[in-house]
């Protein structure tokens, strides 16, 4: 798998950056990257679903999972 590259807006600014896969977590886990700094982990699972776990962005984790989900269609 090779980065996503990602734009959207949160609480009226615009975030450009890249989801990579991590290597050696299967498919279902992905850092964010914006600007050249760690802003979280998306996660997918079985449970659960997508979730997000950063220092912002938490409640992005649906959001996030499914454009990950469409790209890879």
């Amino acid at each position: 798998m090779k980065e996503v590259p990602i734009s959207f807006e949160y609480e009226g600014k615009i975030y450009k950056g890249t989801f990579s896969p991590v290597s050696g977590s299967g498919a279902g886990v992905w850092h964010l990257m914006i600007n050249g700094y760690y802003f979280g982990k998306l996660q997918l699972t079985q449970n659960y679903g997508w979730a997000f776990h950063g220092n912002k962005f938490e409640d992005m984790g649906e959001y996030f999972g499914d454009y990950i989900t469409l790209w890879y269609e």
